[in-house]
């Protein structure tokens, strides 16, 4: 009897002494794994940050004024004599006002005069 229950107590210290260098291997093995993994997110997020550069120098107006003028193209950077400068409505607005005849700008109906007052010009 004494024989039967140390085999029993034997086969029962070998399973959990089996069943623990089974779950410490696991632990290491998902350890490893998940260190793969943290180093393939590093490598992915340097990739990211390298592309995003390029990106923003690829699409950057200094490139894309140097390709344009390294392609023999017939597009050129404008000069300060080609820039065309327009009056906003506001100036327009107030040059027109003063161009009236005061005999007309007296005419002006009250409802006109309401609302007019109400507008406010755009910024």
């Amino acid at each position: 009897m004494k024989l039967t229950s140390f085999l029993r107590m034997m086969v029962f210290i070998t399973a959990v002494a089996l069943a623990y260098t089974h779950l410490q291997m696991k632990i290491f093995d998902l350890a490893y794994e998940g260190k793969k993994k943290e180093n393939h997110i590093h490598q992915l997020i340097e990739q990211n940050g390298n592309l995003t550069y390029q990106i923003l120098t690829l699409e950057s107006a200094n490139h894309l004024g140097y390709e344009l003028l390294n392609k023999d193209s017939d597009m050129q950077f404008g000069s300060p004599d080609s820039i065309t400068k327009m009056r906003s409505a506001q100036e327009s607005f107030h040059e027109d006002q003063g161009r009236m005849p005061s005999a007309v700008k007296g005419k002006e109906s009250p409802l006109v005069s309401l609302l007019s007052s109400r507008i406010k010009p755009a910024e």
